[in-house]
C-alpha cells in the first residue's frame, strides 16, 4: 500500500515545527505552481490635522465636472509628483462624517469615526477630558481582513493568514489627555462594555481599539519572532543552525519520499505530487541560503534585520498650548521611525504574514515639532498641533483663502509646511512598495491599496468638507490620475466618508456593491462606492 501526497505533506509540516515561514513558504509555493498570482494587500495610512483647502486643491482650485484629471498638483499634493507618484494616485475632495459624536471631540471623535464610518456611540472614562470617542464599528482593514472571502464568481481572495494577519503602527503617541481615540486607527469587530464618560455612572459599548506598536523593534518582534527555526538574533544563530540542520533532512527524506510515492500513486496524484515536490526543493534551497547566513527566504521575501530597540517614538499627555517654541525637534527620528515601520511592514506583506496594515505618523493631537517651517521664526521650532489651536476668525479668511494677517498667515504657512513635510515622507514610502516584488513576482504597490486621510477637514476642527487619498492598487482595478471634488453637492450629490471606503473595498470583494458582503454591520450611511476610481480586473 502506498502512502498518499496528503501523508507526505503532513510528514513534511511536521518536521518543519514551529518554523512558520516555512510553512507559509510551502503554501506559497505551491500556489505558484498551481498559477496563483500575487495576493491583494491593504495598507491604510493616516496624516493628522486636516488641510488648507487654497494650498490643497489640485487644478488650481478649479472643480471638475464629475470625476476628472489631477492636471496641475497643489503645494500640499507637490511632492507626489515629484517623487513620480502623480500616475499612482487618486484624490476626493468634499467628503462628510456623518452620524452622532455622542459629546466625542473633533480629532477624538474623528479619528474613530474616519476609519470606521460610523459615529461614536459615546466616550470613554480615561482619567482625563471626557470627549475621548469610542468606535461604532469595525475600521476597514479589519472589515477587508476579516469580511472578503474566497469566491470563484467574482474572482476574490480571502484575505485573511495564518497569523494575526495584520499590523498597526504609530510613530509618535505624544497627545493632550490620555486619550485612545486619536492614537488608534484599527477596530475590532469584537465588542466591549466600557465605562462612559459623557454618561456618568454609566457604560457605553464599544469595537475594541487594536492598538498600534510604537517601538519598531516590537513591531519587527511581533511579526517576524519565529519566522524562521531560532529567530534571526546572533545569540540563537546556534540553535537556529541545528535546528536548519535537522529541517534539512526532513526536506532531504520528504523528496525521496515522494520520488518514492510517485512511482505507486495513481496518474490522478501525479501532478498534485509535482506541485509539493517542487516546492520542497525550492524551501530546500531557501534552508541552504540559511545556513550559509542568508537570510532571503524567497524571491520577494527578505526578513529585514531587527531595528535598534532604542530607537520609539514618544509617548505621554500634556497640553502645551501655551508654549510659543520648545528646545527640540522632532522630524528626523519621525521620519526615520516612519520608514522603520513601513518597511518592516512591507517586508511582512511580502512574506505573506499579513494582508493589511495601518499606519499613523501620529495623533491630530500630536506634540511632534518640526524646526524652520515657521516663515516668521524659522530659527524656532514649533510643535504641529499646538500651533493649530493659535488659528482663528471665519474658514474664508484662512481655508479658502491666505490670511491677510502677519501672524495668522506665518501660522498657516507653518501648518502647509508640515503637510508638505508629512507628504514627501509618506512619498518615500508610498515608493518603497512601488520599487518592492512579492514572492509571486508581482509589483507590490500596484497589488496594495494604500489609502492616506486625516481625522479632520481643517485645523479648527470642522468634520467637512475632507479629502482622501488612494495610492496603488491597479492589479486590483484601481484607476489613477483621477479627481472629483463633493464640496457644493447637497442632498443625495453629498457623500459621506465610508463612501471613500466603499470605493476602495471593491477592489477586494471585486464587486461595485461590496456592502453586499458585509452582513450585519451598520454604518452612519449606506456604504456607497464613487463611480470612476475602479474596474474589475478581467
Amino acid at each position: 500500500m502506498h502512502r498518499s501526497y496528503r501523508f507526505a505533506r503532513r510528514s513534511f509540516l511536521a518536521g518543519i515545527g514551529g518554523a512558520f515561514g516555512l510553512k507559509i513558504m510551502l503554501r506559497d509555493f505551491e500556489a505558484m505552481a498551481q498559477g496563483m498570482t500575487s495576493p491583494p494587500r491593504f495598507f491604510g495610512m493616516h496624516w493628522p490635522v486636516g488641510t488648507i483647502k487654497y494650498a490643497f486643491l489640485p487644478n488650481g482650485g478649479q472643480k471638475p465636472n464629475g470625476v476628472g484629471a489631477i492636471t496641475q498638483f497643489s503645494r500640499i499634493l507637490q511632492p507626489f509628483k515629484d517623487k513620480g507618484l502623480d500616475g499612482d494616485m487618486s484624490m476626493i475632495w468634499g467628503l462628510h462624517d456623518l452620524g452622532p459624536t455622542n459629546g466625542a471631540g473633533g480629532h477624538e471623535g474623528g479619528t474613530p469615526m474616519t476609519m470606521t464610518g460610523t459615529g461614536c456611540p459615546g466616550t470613554r472614562l480615561n482619567g482625563g477630558e471626557a470627549d475621548d470617542g469610542v468606535a461604532g464599528g469595525p475600521s476597514w482593514d479589519q472589515i477587508i481582513l476579516n469580511d472578503v472571502k474566497a469566491d470563484a464568481t467574482t474572482g476574490a481572495i480571502a484575505m485573511t493568514r495564518p497569523g494575526i494577519g495584520y499590523a498597526n503602527a504609530i510613530c509618535d503617541q505624544r497627545i493632550d489627555a490620555l486619550e485612545t481615540s486619536t492614537r488608534c486607527l484599527s477596530y475590532s469587530h469584537k465588542t466591549a462594555d466600557i465605562q462612559s464618560a459623557n454618561k456618568p455612572g454609566s457604560k457605553v459599548t464599544e469595537h475594541v481599539p487594536l492598538l498600534p506598536e510604537l517601538a519598531p523593534a516590537q513591531l519587527y518582534m511581533k511579526l517576524f519572532t519565529g519566522f524562521m527555526p531560532g529567530g534571526t538574533t546572533p545569540e540563537n544563530m546556534a540553535a537556529a543552525r541545528l535546528a536548519l540542520q535537522q529541517r534539512k533532512s526532513v526536506l532531504d527524506f520528504c523528496l525521496r519520499e515522494l520520488d518514492q510515492i510517485k512511482t505507486l500513486a495513481p496518474a490522478s496524484e501525479s501532478q498534485k505530487i509535482d506541485i509539493h515536490a517542487d516546492a520542497c526543493r525550492k524551501i530546500e534551497l531557501q534552508v541552504s541560503d540559511l545556513l550559509n547566513g542568508t537570510l532571503t527566504t524567497a524571491s520577494g521575501c527578505t526578513v529585514p534585520a531587527a531595528p535598534d530597540p532604542n530607537l520609539m517614538g514618544q509617548a505621554g499627555s500634556s497640553n502645551p498650548y501655551g508654549a510659543d517654541d520648545v528646545p527640540t525637534a522632532d522630524d528626523q527620528v519621525h521620519e526615520a521611525i516612519g520608514k522603520l515601520h513601513a518597511g518592516i511592514i512591507l517586508a511582512a506583506m511580502q512574506c505573506d504574514i499579513i494582508s493589511t496594515g495601518t499606519f499613523q505618523w501620529s495623533p491630530g493631537t500630536n506634540h511632534v515639532s518640526f524646526k524652520g517651517l515657521r516663515p516668521d521664526q524659522p530659527s524656532k521650532i514649533f510643535m504641529h498641533h499646538p500651533q493649530s489651536h493659535k488659528i482663528s476668525g471665519p474658514r474664508g479668511n484662512y481655508f479658502d483663502a491666505p490670511p491677510t494677517d502677519a501672524l495668522q498667515l506665518a501660522l498657516v504657512e507653518f501648518m502647509i509646511n508640515v503637510h508638505q513635510w508629512y507628504n514627501d515622507k509618506t512619498a518615500d514610502i508610498v515608493n518603497m512598495f512601488k520599487n518592492a516584488q512579492d514572492a509571486f513576482g508581482g509589483n507590490m504597490l500596484d497589488h496594495t491599496v494604500m489609502p492616506f486621510c486625516t481625522e479632520v477637514a481643517m485645523v479648527t476642527h470642522e468634520r467637512d468638507p475632507k479629502p482622501a487619498l488612494f495610492f496603488g492598487g491597479k492589479a486590483l482595478g484601481m484607476q489613477h490620475g483621477k479627481y472629483v471634488n463633493f464640496e457644493d453637492a447637497a442632498g443625495a450629490g453629498a457623500r459621506a466618508h465610508v463612501d471613500f471606503w466603499a470605493t476602495t473595498a471593491q477592489a477586494y470583494f471585486r464587486s461595485a456593491d461590496p456592502a453586499s458582503y458585509l452582513g450585519a454591520l451598520s454604518f452612519a450611511s449606506p456604504p456607497t462606492p464613487i463611480d470612476g476610481f475602479w474596474v474589475k480586473p478581467t
